[in-house]
């Protein structure tokens, strides 16, 4: 029965490779505050809780613990990457893994209406959406030089002026000079192919991964294996 199921599995889902090189830099976007995180989270989280989800608290602690502790006493607004879980005092920087799921759903969107439907095809933001998904034992991805060596911290800091409708504030963002490369599986449905994501990728290299995309941040070149 077992070994049915696995091969259902394997008939259902195509497991790739994928490697981005940041071209230009990384900002950032995590905030430091642990008030701000937990007001970060909560305009994020979804109007109904499904079903063994995990608490939005849980999920402030897991964020929380992945940040230096000096880093949660910021004297402003201060966004920072995320370290990987651990005790060792040079932990990697870190993404997390979903982070790139919607980096890829938000795209395919764009790339939709750009290049339209096929009649009787889904559109490739509907196969993208609901047929592309994460690694699920990959939850936070190592950044890395391009020797493969991970980053443990970030190169310089910049301050962007914030303007909203109570005023004028100060945002502090971490950043990583470029180039910067990070790798992670994807597992693709069966109606979603390898060009599909490749198109989409094409226009998301451009437009950018994360914050600060209208100073062209995040942008990046990209390579899918077949695993």
């Amino acid at each position: 029965m077992a070994r049915d199921i696995e091969k259902k599995e394997k008939g259902l889902w195509q497991r790739v490779h994928v490697k981005w090189t940041f071209l230009s830099p990384v900002y950032a976007s995590t905030p430091a505050d642990p008030e701000i995180i937990k007001a970060w989270l909560d305009a994020r989280k979804p109007a109904v809780k499904p079903p063994d989800a995990r608490g939005i608290h849980e999920i402030n602690e897991e964020v929380l613990s992945t940040l230096e502790k000096g880093d949660t006493e910021p004297a402003y607004g201060y966004l920072v990457f995320p370290r990987e879980p651990g005790t060792a005092k040079k932990r990697p920087l870190v993404l997390r893994s979903e982070t790139i799921r919607a980096h890829l759903k938000d795209c395919s969107r764009q790339v939709s209406r750009a290049v339209g439907r096929i009649k009787a095809e889904a559109a490739i933001s509907t196969r993208i959406i609901n047929g592309v998904y994460q690694e699920p034992r990959q939850y936070w991805l190592p950044l890395k030089r391009v020797d493969g060596t991970p980053i443990t911290e970030h190169d310089t800091e910049i301050d962007r002026t914030v303007t909203t409708r109570f005023g004028t504030s100060i945002k502090r963002l971490q950043m990583l000079h470029p180039p910067v490369v990070v790798e992670f599986d994807l597992l693709l449905l069966k109606n979603v192919s390898v060009a599909d994501l490749e198109t989409v990728m094409s226009y998301g290299q451009v437009h950018g991964y994360g914050g600060e995309r209208s100073r062209d941040g995040g942008r990046y070149e990209f390579e899918v294996k077949a695993r």
